[in-house]
């Protein structure tokens, strides 16, 4: 869900722009998705919010 509010965010400069996390760089790269929508989507979650993502995205390797 928080993927699709961040994927017509432009113009952020590069130095601003997150970098995909190793937790999620896989699911990313398999599921073809944009990274920028998908790191900054994954840096809104808490850190307890975050692990738990994580453990739902092991699931799907």
């Amino acid at each position: 869900m928080n993927y699709g509010r961040y994927y017509e965010i432009k113009n952020i400069p590069k130095e601003l722009r997150p970098k995909v996390p190793k937790e999620i760089n896989m699911f990313v790269k398999e599921y073809t998705l944009k990274r920028i929508p998908s790191a900054i989507s994954f840096y809104v979650f808490e850190e307890k919010e975050r692990e738990e993502l994580v453990e739902t995205l092991k699931i799907f390797e």
